[in-house]
């Protein structure tokens, strides 16, 4: 098995739809219905983002300088020294340095947060352009957290990888048998280390061919 990165979102847009089915949530409704901290494109205020907007990549929510340099962090016990740089851009955090995806959300998306930069909106009405958004697909599946009671994986294995028999997936090392985990490379001479991300909705599926494939 191995992480099947953006494919993920696949998991996210599923997600979503089981939850408006189940009465959760709808998708034509501002996000702010359910978040517990109000997120706002500060070029519109008056507009509110909605959860299709996530899921279009329509929403104005942009990837910002700390997610490429806070949300990839180290599986622990590897021999890993200082920092690695991941495709020029996104560098590797100890593990004991990451925070929850809910953390990592408020500090990026609103004023008072720590990592927020205005950068991380576009200056466009929210539903007016598609502009490709981790972020905006890791707060949709927040969403479905919040909406549910329930945390992210724990709604998607009980409603997606258990019905359909996937038992070598999970977005966690501890949900898989690591043993059975493919070494990533970034080029032939030189492996990856293992990482998880902060931000996992987005892109931290681990799955094999064969689960991929139902």
């Amino acid at each position: 098995m191995q992480p099947i990165a953006s494919v993920s979102k696949t998991v996210v847009g599923l997600a979503l739809l089981k939850a408006q089915e189940l009465g959760l949530l709808n998708l034509d409704a501002p996000v702010n219905k359910y978040l517990l901290f109000p997120v706002v494109n500060p070029a519109f205020p008056d507009v509110p983002i909605t959860l299709r907007h996530l899921a279009t990549h329509t929403s104005g929510i942009r990837d910002n300088d700390f997610y490429l340099s806070k949300n990839y962090y180290l599986r622990p016990g590897q021999d890993v020294q200082g920092s690695l740089a991941f495709e020029d851009m996104q560098t590797f955090i100890p593990a004991d340095s990451v925070v929850s995806l809910a953390v990592f959300l408020h500090n990026v998306l609103t004023p008072t947060g720590k990592w927020y930069q205005a950068k991380g909106f576009l200056a466009r009405r929210p539903g007016a352009l598609y502009d490709y958004s981790n972020v905006g697909t890791s707060l949709a599946a927040y969403v479905v957290e919040l909406a549910s009671k329930q945390p992210f994986p724990t709604f998607k294995a009980r409603y997606l990888t258990r019905p359909l028999h996937m038992r070598a997936s999970g977005w966690r090392f501890a949900d898989v048998a690591f043993v059975r985990h493919a070494r990533l490379y970034a080029s032939p001479a030189v492996p990856l280390p293992y990482y998880e991300q902060a931000t996992y909705p987005d892109g931290g599926v681990r799955s094999s061919i064969a689960d991929l494939s139902k």
